[in-house]
């Protein structure tokens, strides 16, 4: 299932940013956020999990930004499933 896929893309991220090959990360995750909010239901913690790997991808690669975009999408999506006051 697509899914699955998506999952497999994202742990493929993070082994290439655990060896240093930013690109391949992004490259990777962009294909995984591809797959994650096609689906029908995309404000998932799973969701919130890529956009913070993506994050740290893009922290990795200097585009500071773009990562505190992610960072920001992830937090807000994983506020809606445990509300403000989670102390995670």
């Amino acid at each position: 299932d697509s899914l699955e896929i998506g999952i497999i893309y994202d742990a493929s991220g993070i082994l290439f940013q655990d060896i240093g090959k930013y690109f391949e990360a992004e490259r990777v995750q962009l294909l995984a956020k591809a797959i994650f909010e096609g689906q029908e239901n995309n404000n998932t913690l799973r969701l919130a999990v890529l956009y913070n790997n993506l994050g740290q991808t893009y922290r990795y690669l200097g585009k500071f930004g773009i990562a505190l975009e992610y960072l920001e999408k992830s937090l807000a999506i994983k506020r809606g499933f445990l509300g403000n006051n989670h102390p995670s």
